[in-house]
């Protein structure tokens, strides 16, 4: 199923709900959104070597300057800097 932007508002209220309830089901407290499992899914890709074309392609972007919005890698806090703040 298919939630980008073909698809109609009722689809993206019906996938955010059920998300809802699969992240109650599994007990993961938090807020989380389709777009945080979109994001992590791209970084994911490019962490493994993907490139930005394949993750802009998969996640059927116009542009690239969009998918690089979802692009988390630059957000990873090393163990080892958390240390250092000690």
């Amino acid at each position: 199923m298919h939630f980008g932007h073909s698809g109609t508002e009722r689809s993206r209220i019906d996938a955010a709900r059920m998300l809802k309830r699969r992240l109650a089901q599994a007990g993961i407290v938090g807020s989380y959104s389709l777009h945080s499992f979109r994001a992590s899914g791209l970084t994911r890709f490019l962490e493994e070597g993907g490139t930005l074309e394949g993750a802009q392609n998969i996640a059927d972007h116009a542009d690239s300057r969009t998918t690089k919005l979802y692009d988390r890698r630059q957000q990873v806090v090393l163990r080892e800097d958390v240390e250092r703040i000690r």
